[in-house]
């Protein structure tokens, strides 16, 4: 895994378990391990950070969902399958 995935992956965690407004990039520095340079030189800022977790986000859900209704060509177990993913998530 990158370096700059590692710090998206800790952010998202981070940004879950607690809120965007109350954890801070030294936070997220130090859980990622890497360097205050290495985290600016991938994310100007914090709210750079914070667009790029949500693209992420928004790019693993559309693969999710392209996954489970790729699986059968039945619009009702398509369906089915993606309202079991959704539950589960």
């Amino acid at each position: 895994m990158s370096k700059r995935d590692t710090i998206i992956k800790t952010a998202t965690a981070l940004f879950n378990e607690k809120s965007y407004n109350s954890i801070g990039v030294d936070r997220i520095i130090a859980e990622s391990n890497v360097a205050k340079m290495t985290f600016y030189k991938y994310f100007p800022s914090k709210e750079k950070l914070i667009e790029s977790c949500l693209y992420k986000r928004n790019s693993d859900i559309q693969s999710a969902i392209l996954e489970r209704i790729n699986t059968n060509d039945l619009p009702l177990v398509q369906l089915r399958s993606l309202f079991n993913w959704y539950i589960d998530w």
